[in-house]
């Protein structure tokens, strides 16, 4: 849907051009701090984890942002850690 509306929601460019931004956030952020808001995991690394994992999926690259990647690695390898399986839309998993 290159180029028009989304459910009204703006173009894929627009949301491309948004997770940029978003992504280079957290790079800078992270290429200063292990986690997000304090020096230990919280709530805020589960919550952006839970949508940043799944950027290649959306077609969003995080080879240029190398924190963010060591960052992900880092919260899967917390005590506990359970994987998000990958969703296709339709009700099923993308990797089995």
């Amino acid at each position: 849907m290159r180029g028009g509306r989304w459910h009204g929601y703006g173009t894929l460019e627009e949301a491309y051009a948004i997770a940029a931004v978003a992504l280079k956030a957290l790079e800078g952020r992270l290429a200063a701090h292990e986690w997000l808001a304090l020096d230990r995991p919280t709530i805020a690394d589960v919550a952006c984890y839970s949508y940043t994992v799944f950027a290649p999926e959306g077609g969003i690259s995080l080879k240029p942002y190398p924190a963010v990647r060591a960052w992900l690695a880092r919260v899967r390898a917390l005590p506990g850690y359970l994987d998000i399986p990958s969703y296709d839309g339709a009700g099923g998993p993308l990797v089995e």
